[in-house]
């Protein structure tokens, strides 16, 4: 629920998805229209988009607590095993908002994701992790003392990839300065 209209918000944010292209998606035209008839003055586009993402985000959230409050008091569970014998999901959206849902995710899948401009960052990023996963695979000395240990255990490759793993984005980049631009501190 957070990642989808996060990246509905990001991708309108970002100029990739408009809000003409999103009128077409069920749960934000319906969104849309409700904070214009709350706020029928409100001209700001980035108020107006986070509104609506709000908007969204709230009826989401509000449809799990309604439906997972009625499947909870229709099944009665008293233990754990009661919850895992249940024949459905106790906690989900109602079958409306789940297609709603799907209908977002198919949309975000073909509007955002698959735009160009993602792809060409997928592979810059995917280009970026790979030359600093060779750079500390082949001198894995660069790395904080605190690794040397992990990868006697797992290995360089893995450790490496451990390491790798638990950057920030910004941590990543900024490595990646450190070890291949000349005039970077280290």
């Amino acid at each position: 629920l957070a990642y989808d209209h996060h990246d509905l918000d990001d991708g309108l944010k970002s100029g990739l998805l408009t809000e003409e292209q999103l009128m077409a998606v069920p749960g934000f035209r319906r969104s849309h229209e409700a904070v214009l008839a709350r706020q029928p003055d409100l001209s700001d586009e980035g108020a107006l988009r986070s509104s609506v993402v709000r908007s969204m985000i709230d009826g989401a959230v509000g449809d799990v607590l309604r439906e997972s409050g009625s499947r909870l008091a229709s099944h009665s569970p008293r233990s754990v095993d009661d919850v895992r014998g249940a024949p459905r999901r106790l906690v989900s959206f109602s079958e409306g908002a789940a297609r709603e849902r799907a209908g977002l995710q198919a949309f975000l899948q073909a509007n955002l994701y698959g735009h160009y401009r993602v792809r060409r960052m997928q592979e810059k990023a995917k280009r970026f992790l790979e030359e600093l996963f060779r750079e500390y695979v082949a001198h894995p000395e660069q790395l904080p003392p605190s690794y040397h240990a992990r990868i006697e255990s797992v290995g360089v490759k893995q450790g490496v990839a451990d390491y790798i793993a638990g950057m920030t984005d910004r941590y990543a980049q900024d490595e990646y300065r450190r070890l291949f631009l000349p005039f970077e501190r280290v």
